[in-house]
């Protein structure tokens, strides 16, 4: 699980934005694999309730492709 531009660039070696990655299992180079989603604080900088909870909503769905 990479939380944020910087993790998804750590664990992945090179930028990928997060509107690409996220919400789907990305291959890494060893084999693995990557789960990529927004940093937490952002969810709470969103002023927007309707979008706080629409984000809210897809921060969920993307930690539980780490269950599966």
């Amino acid at each position: 699980m990479a939380l944020g531009a910087t993790a998804i660039r750590s664990v992945n070696g090179k930028p990928l934005t997060i509107a690409k990655a996220r919400g789907r299992l990305i291959a890494l180079v060893n084999g693995g694999q990557m789960v990529a989603t927004v940093h937490p604080s952002y969810l709470l900088r969103i002023p927007d309730r309707a979008d706080k909870r629409a984000q809210y909503k897809l921060f969920v769905r993307d930690l539980k492709l780490c269950n599966a």
